[in-house]
Formats: C-alpha cells, structure tokens, sequence
C-alpha cells in the first residue's frame, strides 16, 4: 500500500483505512500484462525465449518507452522489470575469457 500512497494514488487515514486519490485514475498507465512478470518461472526468464514470450515482449515495451508512457511511469514499470532480469542475471554462467 506504501508505493501507491507514495505515488499519491492513495491516502491513509485513521484505523488503517486508504481512499484513492484524483490521481488514482493514473493506474490505468499499467499495462495489463505487467502482472505476467510474477507468474513466471525464474528458469522461464531467459535471453534465448522465443520472441512473443511475456519477458520479451514487455522487455520491448520498456525499451520503446512503455507505449509514450509518462517518465515517471516508466521508471516506475522499469522497476517492474528489475527484480525478474536480476534473478535471470543471477543464474546466468558467464565464461570469462582467459
């Protein structure tokens, strides 16, 4: 609840009670396959999915910007992405040259 009152999304009042906010409505900037990130598998998370896997497609989407998304959303959506493609760079074995 702390990040959408952060965002103003939200308000917290007394005995644990939240109201949204005017700027509530800017949840709608959440693309609806973003929650596909937490359905998947860390070993489904790799470079070598095929292109309309969800990772790639959203990784896509984050490259162009998140659809003309404004800054701070895209920074937000950005975040999204971070905690998956750390996992993936975690289990990655990289060879180094000698």
């Amino acid at each position: 609840m702390r990040i959408f009152e952060s965002l103003g999304w939200l308000e917290h009042h007394e005995n644990d009670l939240y109201t949204l906010t005017e700027d509530a409505y800017l949840i709608e900037h959440i693309p609806n396959d973003i929650e596909s990130l937490y359905s998947l598998e860390i070993d489904s998370l790799s470079f070598k999915q095929e292109p309309l896997h969800p990772w790639h497609v959203l990784l896509g989407r984050s490259l162009k910007g998140w659809d003309g998304a404004e800054t701070w959303m895209c920074h937000f959506l950005d975040g999204c992405l971070a905690i998956p493609l750390l996992s993936v760079l975690e289990h990655l074995t990289i060879e180094m040259p000698r």
